[in-house]
């Protein structure tokens, strides 16, 4: 009870500090949708996923080593701090050349590219904050990426906001970004420095040297998970135009909210995890299986309410020239429960040191995620791009789940899917029969309360899917 405890104060924080990101990439994006146009959030979607790509890809995966190997060795979280920033520093310095140099391919007008040339200015201190966030996810201090994250999440909204209103492009808009971004820099290395004071900084070159050679694993992982996530909108912005992207983007924005939640809590869960892989096969196990099976009861709820107010959220959060993006989000939205089981068994691999078959999965997925979007997003476009995006994730996951049960535990991922099943089935029905006979908040109420009956009415059938898993002699 006190780890779960434990587990969801620091969720709550970090989900609260996650969702600041992508609710002010939303909320200016409607800016542009509304002062703007369609196709401007679709220039505006592109360049802030080719930054992110980018700023991901040349972080290096530091942050996941960092994580992992401070939560099993506290004493040399300086050490870790140092060099991996001086490491990060010059992976920034190529990441900018490739930045700017790879810009040229794309269709951008002027403003466009302008924008994105001063956007990739910030790759310094982003690259730099994967990092510092990770040493103070460990350390469970996810308070002060709430209180810095909300700084500059309100920057972002009220200059963005002020910037657009008055008539202002993209070009004005990157760069409050810019500034933003270098105050958050700023503002994460004095919490740093008060929570491993004293704090000395001394580069060194041996512990450099050790912290590359672990590296390839995790920066193919990084770059294969980047692209995995972000191809299709690039693709998408090639293949097609910019309208079409913009309507691809809105639906799958809202999906990446929707991605923080799980997120979040996997990325508290991970040092916790890294210790039990470490210390208790017990432990680590009972962690994994309950992990699955409580994923697998939140998000079949939120996956069927979202396709039955797909048209209300779409219309309320952008408006009706968005009307086309209501049959995306229903597609992508699937991608949820996909993501939420499959976050669990990616950092079992990594907790138990097999980081090197979440490379495989991702290499495989990526693969077929890049294939299925040349097939399709030239016949069918934003559809496609939607439909690639669930298949490749389904893809993932159970290749995933493939290495778990060979290299770390049985699971018997279809047992543990039956209970959930047969309480979101009735609720679901219920939901559709009656949505013309009730208003909508009856309605979703009574959802909720079939769905909540119905578990507590089978928690003997729960709490038998519970004990699912049939751990080997030992982890790894």
């Amino acid at each position: 009870m006190a780890l779960g405890n434990h587990i969801i104060r620091n969720s709550l924080l970090l989900f609260s500090a996650r969702v600041v990101n992508p609710a002010v990439t939303l909320a200016v994006g409607l800016y542009i949708a509304k002062f703007l146009g369609v196709e401007p959030f679709g220039q505006f979607t592109f360049i802030m996923s080719y930054f992110f790509l980018f700023s991901i890809i040349f972080s290096l995966g530091l942050g996941t080593l960092i994580s992992r190997d401070t939560a099993k060795t506290p004493d040399q979280a300086c050490e870790y701090f140092c060099n991996a920033s001086f490491i990060v520093i010059l992976s920034s310095v190529v990441g900018l050349i490739m930045m700017f140099f790879l810009a040229h391919f794309f269709n951008l007008t002027q403003e466009g590219r302008d924008a994105l040339y001063i956007i990739n200015l910030s790759i310094f201190p982003s690259t730099l904050i994967f990092i510092w966030e990770s040493l103070l996810i460990t350390f469970e201090k996810n308070q002060y990426i709430l209180t810095i994250q909300g700084i500059e999440g309100t920057i972002k909204i009220v200059l963005g906001y002020l910037v657009l209103s008055r008539g202002f492009g993209l070009i004005y808009l990157m760069t409050v970004f810019l500034i933003s971004r270098y105050l958050s820099g700023i503002l994460y290395y004095v919490v740093i420095k008060k929570l491993l004071s004293p704090l000395k900084i001394e580069i060194n070159f041996a512990f450099v040297k050790r912290l590359l050679t672990l590296l390839p694993p995790f920066v193919t992982l990084y770059v294969f998970s980047v692209l995995f996530s972000k191809i299709d909108l690039l693709m998408l912005a090639l293949l097609t135009n910019f309208t079409d992207t913009g309507i691809y983007s809105a639906a799958y924005k809202l999906l990446e909210v929707s991605f923080m939640l799980p997120t979040c809590i996997i990325s508290v869960f991970f040092p916790i995890l890294s210790r039990y892989a470490k210390e208790s096969a017990t432990s680590f196990i009972y962690a994994i299986s309950n992990g699955i099976f409580y994923s697998l009861l939140v998000s079949l709820p939120i996956i069927v309410v979202s396709i039955y107010l797909a048209d209300k959220i779409i219309f309320v959060i952008y408006s009706k020239d968005f009307f086309s993006s209501i049959l995306s989000f229903r597609i992508l939205i699937v991608t949820l429960g996909f993501y939420m089981i499959d976050q669990i068994f990616a950092h079992s691999l990594v907790a138990c040191n097999f980081q090197n078959l979440n490379v495989r999965a991702l290499m495989t997925a990526t693969f077929i995620n890049i294939v299925l979007n040349l097939i399709l997003i030239p016949k069918y476009s934003y559809l496609g791009a939607s439909v690639t995006t669930l298949v490749s994730m389904a893809a993932l996951t159970l290749i995933h789940h493939y290495f778990v049960i060979k290299h770390i535990y049985r699971v018997n991922l279809l047992r543990m899917f039956i209970a959930p099943f047969f309480a979101i089935l009735p609720a679901g029905v219920f939901l559709f029969v009656m949505q013309n006979n009730l208003s909508l908040v009856v309605l979703l109420f009574l959802f909720c309360l079939i769905y909540l009956s119905l578990i507590l009415f089978t928690r003997g059938l729960f709490s038998e899917n519970r004990r699912v898993l049939l751990p080997r002699d030992k982890i790894y």
